[in-house]
């Protein structure tokens, strides 16, 4: 079966942030069958890609998509599911927001399907500081072509996660708009 293009901006997505977050997984499921395991941790079976080996897999149906080539997953028959994970500290929230514990400093990570100058343009016209001090980095991942958009606060003030939470979710809601607005905009071109 074909990937579906709103099932490859979700490959993009996974693939940009288990590149760049270590203790990122990903897992492709048709159904209840496992397809693919992505993680830094090699498992010995035939099922297992590394992240660098999943997101040049994921660049490559990107680029046969637009010249109008039809991929798919192998062994998939229908839509497959993209389930992401992280190790405990760590957990997603709502949105695809994944919050880690690195040392001393909390950190959270969220993509965008925007150039990383655009996500810069969105972020500015928005509050995101929660009267914080706070430092967004956007990194292009030039392969997938997703923004990886991240900050992060030092966890000794106990109230940094839900503080760190509500910042994580307007910055998401900002670079949501965004892509919708650009979205929009290629609509009417």
């Amino acid at each position: 079966m074909s990937i579906e293009p709103g099932a490859l901006v979700e490959l993009r997505r996974s693939a940009a942030l288990a590149h760049a977050l270590p203790g990122m997984a990903v897992s492709l499921r048709d159904g209840e069958r496992l397809l693919v395991t992505v993680s830094r941790d090699p498992d010995r079976s035939r099922r297992h890609l590394s992240p660098c080996q999943y997101r040049c897999a994921v660049a490559w149906a990107l680029n046969e998509q637009r010249a109008g080539r039809s991929v798919g997953i192998a062994g998939c028959t229908g839509p497959a599911a993209i389930d992401c994970a992280v190790a405990a500290p760590a957990s997603i929230l709502a949105g695809g927001v994944v919050r880690s514990r690195v040392g001393p400093r909390v950190v959270w990570a969220t993509t965008a399907t925007l150039a990383a100058d655009e996500v810069v343009a969105a972020l500015e016209d928005a509050d995101l500081t929660c009267g914080r001090e706070l430092t967004v980095r956007v990194l292009w991942d030039d392969l997938v072509e997703v923004s990886v958009v991240h900050f992060e606060l030092d966890h000794s003030d106990p109230a940094v996660p839900g503080t760190g939470d509500r910042i994580a979710m307007d910055l998401l809601a900002a670079c949501s708009v965004a892509e919708l607005l650009v979205g929009l905009d290629e609509v009417r071109s």
